[in-house]
């Protein structure tokens, strides 16, 4: 089991070192902004997580704080391996947990399902952003609040403080995370009054709940420092915002009915934690509704082994299953109490049902899974109708299960060495343009850095990032201090340098006046982009039509499709222009 575990846990840094190895790797988009507020820890350190589209940040720096040590010893390649790190945990500690659950049999067989959903999930391991970061440690939560049902007692502080974590990181697990944190201080009430009713039976051994509560606290508290201080000192606070943004959204909320669609798909028996597919509208992004049916199987095997395990506790036999039965119906209890939960926290969600927003339905369709298939072993082998607990069939069983989870792990550890690194297209783009603009702003102060075109800044912050990585004072437009945070606008000062990032259209009108770029990137030939031009604007209109709730067909053929998917995976023509400096933003 330990050699099991430790394969689990190792895979994921081995194959993100491997896959980090010879790239000269550089963030964009919202993972160049990570960059930046992880470098602030220290000096500068957040008092608050990532921006939102909604105006506000998640709740608290959590995400920064975990991924600074390995940012400072690595640089920007530390942000991959930071990100394994955090999967490397979080599988190790929910196996650890599964084991002292129910032997080998659980460790192993969960140890080997978490190793398949972590393999479905090998491109989210490297990638730091909040969306990908939180989808295993969301499986470490679930099974750390089973533990503490079962008795569990250090699994209290991991339960809140995997809770606090999770709600930092990421604001649309605030539903389920605190569900859980509820149940688990419930059940930590439930068996520290236990104990103090019947002592006797307690004697002489260490099964108080204090220092568990204690430890809980202090990790609690700790976690929620660095949020409440910024409360405190800001005018108005990021939570108040927060609040405010939740009780007037500006978009319309998900609702109930379209919920139901999105769990069923997430969760039902099409979801993609096993194959690693999702099935997403193309031009909205969301993922698409199933019909409620779906949840027919995996509800269907999870009520039928619940039934079966609850009608041998009524017959009151003696065995093993007095206690791993029960225990193995609060997990069961647990997942599906959660999968209601997440119907409230998907019906909330403002605006499109992104499929990123919804990725973590893959935790819950594997813990279903493994919750029903392990009541299902305790009703019948450990039951009396099966091998005896330490019969030869059983030892049979555990070393399948444990060469099973052996290789799943390794096959999870190599599908994490083939990935790409986060926007590995962009990075290169970023990089292509970074010399000249280093040789042009150099020893020249402060540097100012905007953006122009038909993207939403992944470049921007990508050379922002770059710029400042490498000593330079980098400055940003005020309109984008929600992102870059307050420090890093222009505020009215003038710069010695100001450049401008162009993507897109935004190139051929500045070139059209004459003006000469610091540097220009193109991955395309000029006949590629002859023809892919009226193709991109086919698809605009597809989208226009169906944001506008108009009927569409597919706007591409088959063979135009290939095309464009080509062309798009080469990345954007991006320049630098050099402006001269004002104080105007």
């Amino acid at each position: 089991m330990v050699i099991a575990i430790a394969v689990l846990a190792s895979a994921p840094i081995v194959g993100a070192a491997i896959a980090v190895a010879g790239d000269d790797w550089i963030p964009t988009s919202d993972d160049a902004l990570i960059a930046l507020a992880t470098r602030d820890v220290g000096r500068h350190t957040p008092t608050f997580g990532v921006y939102s589209r909604f105006g506000f940040h998640h709740p608290g720096p959590a995400l920064f704080v975990t991924l600074a040590p390995a940012y400072r010893l690595l640089g920007p390649e530390g942000l991959p391996i930071g990100a394994a790190l955090v999967a490397s945990v979080s599988l190790a500690g929910a196996a650890w947990l599964l084991w002292r659950r129910g032997g080998d049999v659980l460790g192993l067989a969960g140890t080997a399902v978490l190793a398949l959903l972590a393999r479905s999930l090998a491109a989210e391991i490297v990638d730091p952003w909040n969306p990908w970061i939180s989808l295993l440690p969301f499986a470490l939560l679930i099974v750390a609040a089973w533990s503490v049902v079962c008795g569990e007692r250090w699994a209290l502080p991991v339960t809140l403080g995997a809770a606090s974590w999770l709600v930092q990181v990421h604001l649309g697990y605030a539903p389920m995370a605190g569900a859980l944190s509820l149940v688990a201080v419930g059940a930590a009430v439930y068996w520290a009054r236990r104990r103090r009713r019947d002592p006797v039976r307690w004697m002489g051994t260490d099964a108080g709940w204090r220092w568990p509560a204690v430890v809980a606290l202090v990790v609690v508290g700790a976690a929620w420092f660095w949020p409440l201080a910024g409360e405190l000192a800001d005018e108005p606070g990021n939570l108040e915002q927060i609040v405010q943004s939740f009780r007037n959204p500006t978009e319309e909320p998900a609702g109930l009915g379209k919920a139901v669609g999105q769990v069923a798909r997430g969760t039902g028996m099409a979801s993609g934690w096993l194959t690693g597919v999702d099935d997403i509208d193309p031009f909205l992004g969301e993922l698409y509704p199933a019909p409620v049916w779906y949840l027919l199987v995996p509800l269907g095997a999870s009520a039928a082994a619940a039934g079966l395990g609850i009608a041998r506790l009524r017959r009151r036999e003696t065995g093993q299953h007095h206690f791993l039965l029960p225990e193995a119906l609060a997990g069961q209890a647990v997942v599906w109490g959660t999968v209601l939960v997440s119907l409230v926290a998907v019906s909330r969600i403002a605006g499109p049902t992104y499929h990123y927003l919804l990725r973590w339905q893959w935790v819950l369709a594997a813990l279903i899974w493994l919750t029903a298939g392990w009541t299902l072993y305790v009703t019948f082998a450990v039951g009396g109708c099966g091998p005896p607990p330490d019969g030869p069939r059983r030892r049979l069983l555990v070393g399948v299960l444990g060469a099973a989870a052996i290789v799943s792990s390794l096959a999870m550890g190599l599908a994490v060495a083939r990935v790409d690194l986060p926007d590995a297209v962009k990075a290169d783009a970023i990089l292509a343009v970074l010399g000249p603009t280093l040789d042009a702003v150099a020893d020249r102060g402060p540097v100012l850095v905007g953006f122009e075109g038909s993207t939403f800044g992944e470049y921007h912050s990508g050379l922002v990032a770059a710029l400042e990585e490498r000593g330079l004072e980098v400055w940003v437009p005020d309109a984008r201090a929600l992102e870059f945070g307050g420090r890093r606008t222009q505020q009215g000062r003038t710069p010695g340098a100001t450049v401008v990032i162009v993507t897109g259209e935004g190139i051929d009108a500045r070139l059209a006046n004459g003006e000469e770029p610091l540097a220009l990137y193109d991955p395309l030939t000029a006949e590629e982009r002859e023809q892919l031009a009226p193709l991109q604007a086919r698809i605009a209109q597809a989208f226009e039509d169906a944001q506008a709730g108009v009927a569409i067909s597919d706007p591409l053929t088959d063979d135009e499709e290939a095309f464009v998917r080509a062309m798009n995976a080469k990345g954007d023509r991006i320049a630098v222009f050099a402006e001269p400096s004002s104080a105007d933003g």
